[in-house]
């Protein structure tokens, strides 16, 4: 099966984990290409496309101390090597700077029913034009999954900042969904920090992005006012509602306080849709044999739910195919105006 092709690269900013707070009267992150951008002699990391590759190891072992880093009892560590790097395994991470000025990420990934762990080991992060930064999250050119519509802390405490007369008391981090991100700026040669990643069990997923796969995904809000997302890594999904039950006992659809929303956008969003349909429960019989293919940058599912109310949803999702995936007899297609440029 031949998977819609995007012409989006895949360029990704990544961050990391169940975080702290970065000052007391922020409320949106920044991203260090724009904090930095003043500073003499340091590069931005541009907003272009960048390849993101997996990390593959390296030999740099220069100037971080080894006994802080690698133990004889442990599996070799990962070394980061590449700019922008996407990880899915669990282990220990070290990284060294060769000297160059740009603001890089490690984005984390587990599966979707996993949360992402970080403990930091060893940092050596000067505060003079160098800063490591962890999100709950990932952001990918400005824009932050999961939304802050739909993350239940507010972003000043999912970010956190640090160098080396800047470090938390608290080195181990866990964020509240399936990915996290690392950013980092280090332009002095032989600095880095290394750090482990587990991936922890987590039994109610509420926000997930998900990678190139397919498979049956549910969202629950237990009665609380808790948004859920499915968002797919930047490619085009289809997606078959299997269960939906909304609203509990104050079905209705003329307010449609709790609903599905299906569609997407260009960017990694979760909340703010270029292009959605909306279902509430008694839009049953207008979904039934229908699937959703939606024709953009980024796919999301999304739920919505008030409190009180006890809302469930059950959905297949997989990539887009050019076959019956774009017949309009049996799916409801939704394009963003870019998809087609």
């Amino acid at each position: 099966m031949q998977n819609i092709s995007m012409q989006l690269a895949f360029s990704i900013l990544i961050t990391s984990s169940s975080w702290w707070m970065v000052t007391a009267s922020s409320s949106s992150f920044v991203p260090l290409s724009k904090r930095f951008n003043s500073l003499p002699g340091v590069r931005a990391f541009p907003n272009p496309r960048i390849q993101a590759k997996r990390s593959e190891g390296g030999p740099h072992t220069k100037s971080l101390p080894q006994d802080s880093l690698t133990r004889e009892s442990e599996p070799e560590p990962q070394w980061i090597t590449e700019c922008m790097t996407v990880a899915s395994r669990p282990g220990r991470y070290i990284y060294q700077s060769t000297g160059e000025g740009s603001t890089c990420g490690v984005y984390l990934a587990a599966n979707p029913d996993q949360l992402v762990e970080i403990e930091l080991e060893h940092t050596d992060v000067p505060c003079d034009g160098s800063l490591l930064a962890i999100l709950d999250g990932w952001e990918l050119n400005g824009s932050v999954f999961p939304d802050t519509n739909d993350h239940e802390l507010p972003m000043s405490y999912r970010v956190t900042e640090m160098c080396n007369e800047r470090m938390p008391r608290k080195r181990r981090f866990i964020s509240s969904q399936n990915e996290a991100l690392i950013q980092y700026l280090i332009p002095s040669k032989g600095k880095g920090f290394s750090f482990r990643v587990r991936f922890v069990p987590n039994p109610l997923p509420c926000n997930i992005l998900m990678s190139d796969m397919e498979g049956l995904f549910t969202m629950k809000n237990l009665g609380r006012a808790k948004n859920g997302s499915l968002t797919t890594l930047l490619f085009p999904a289809n997606f078959e509602i299997k269960h939906m039950e909304m609203g509990g006992s104050r079905k209705t659809c003329q307010d449609c306080m709790d609903k599905v929303e299906i569609g997407g956008s260009s960017s990694l969003k979760s909340a703010h849709l270029a292009t959605k349909e909306t279902f509430c429960e008694c839009d049953t019989p207008k979904i039934h044999g229908k699937k959703s293919t939606v024709l953009c940058g980024s796919s999301t599912v999304r739920m919505v739910s008030t409190e009180g109310s006890e809302n469930t949803l059950s959905i297949w999702a997989r990539p887009a195919d050019y076959g019956d995936d774009l017949d309009f007899d049996k799916n409801i297609i939704l394009m963003c105006p870019e998809f087609m440029q």
